[in-house]
């Protein structure tokens, strides 16, 4: 209600009553923000960055961080996303390459950007490893099959190809562009 009494807003929404006897109270969660210089801070800084596309920004505060942190699986994916955003390949395969070491375990993501740099750097062959051993640890999903069909075209194995994007479809059958695919690499064949 304003001045004057005149109604201005007005709505109407259905609800229900609760018979239980109480409801409990919510929940509240609250964190207090690290200090500014905190590198897992400017981590978060880093990639809002890179989100907003402020990418020459986002790269100066990410190499901040790795330096910061080097053994950051984190910082580095993060930072691999940036270079990669810039069309970086080898500088993106350079910061995730301490991640990808045999005597560790990588997450998942950090297997997906070794091998898009490295595809993007057109070495298929270290990429398709990655993937493999992503395979190896997490199993397949279309997304990751689709790109080591790519990766194996491009190395000229197109009966392995083939076998990797119908796996994708057996698994999504809705990639009309994988469908594309197919057709072109069994001209190929």
């Amino acid at each position: 209600v304003g001045a004057g009494g005149a109604e201005i807003v007005s709505a109407t929404e259905e609800f229900d009553v609760s018979f239980a006897d109480r409801l409990p109270r919510p929940w509240f969660f609250s964190r207090v923000l690290p200090d500014a210089g905190d590198p897992a801070y400017q981590g978060i800084i880093g990639l809002q960055l890179f989100n907003l596309g402020r990418l020459d920004e986002a790269q100066t505060v990410l190499e901040g961080v790795l330096a910061r942190m080097p053994g950051s699986e984190d910082a580095a994916a993060a930072l691999a996303r940036v270079y990669l955003g810039r069309g970086a390949a080898s500088e993106a395969g350079r910061a995730r390459a301490p991640c990808i070491d045999p005597a560790r375990t990588p997450k998942y993501e950090t297997y997906i950007l070794a091998a898009q740099a490295l595809r993007r750097a057109h070495r298929f062959e270290e990429a398709a490893a990655a993937l493999e051993r992503a395979v190896e640890r997490y199993g397949i999903n279309a997304a990751l099959m689709n790109l080591m069909g790519e990766c194996l075209a491009e190395l000229g194995r197109v009966p392995e190809a083939l076998a990797a994007f119908e796996k994708s479809l057996a698994l999504s059958p809705d990639q009309p562009s994988v469908r594309a695919k197919i057709e072109e690499l069994k001209k190929r064949k």
